[in-house]
């Protein structure tokens, strides 16, 4: 009998399925509609950050907010821009979390565009050989039967033979 606490292990594996719903989104966002919520949100992130970024450091105005937010998202950081406070940095951290994660799911849009094309006729490949393959086996089933049928009549035919000579 398992134990009470491997029994509790087990269970512990159940929490597990709370990911699924999390699975459907995140395949939701590869999608062209899941990507314009991405990319809203990277947008809003960038001006957000920007003007936040603007409102925390001494001597950045907006624009160069904005214009630091877009090389640190896109992690080019040209270095002329940087944060020297605290707040400035928690800002750098969560907008390059956001581009970053932007865009990996640009590129996972883009590659699942081409691996997507792929799949589709390798599925349709595979269901015309399927098809080929049950009409081929059909056919070899057929002329197995009936080559049984014909060493059956020919053994009646030998035995009815070795009777009428013996």
């Amino acid at each position: 009998l398992p134990s009470t606490l491997q029994i509790a292990r087990l269970l512990r594996l159940l929490r597990l399925l709370r990911l699924l719903p999390a699975l459907r989104i995140a395949r939701h966002l590869f999608t062209i509609h899941g990507l314009r919520y991405a990319a809203l949100l990277a947008f809003l992130s960038l001006i957000g950050g920007g003007t936040a970024f603007a409102s925390v450091e001494k001597g950045v105005s907006p624009w160069d907010g904005v214009w630091w937010a877009a090389t640190t998202m896109t992690t080019v950081g040209y270095g002329d821009i940087y944060p020297h406070t605290t707040a400035g940095r928690v800002i750098g951290l969560a907008l390059m979390g956001v581009g970053i994660g932007f865009g990996s799911i640009v590129l996972g849009a883009v590659a699942q565009r081409f691996v997507g094309a792929q799949v589709e006729a390798d599925v349709e490949r595979i269901e015309i050989a399927e098809v080929t393959f049950e009409s081929v086996e059909a056919q070899l089933v057929a002329e197995l039967r009936a080559l049984s049928k014909r060493l059956a009549d020919l053994e009646t035919m030998v035995k009815r033979l070795r009777t009428a000579r013996g």
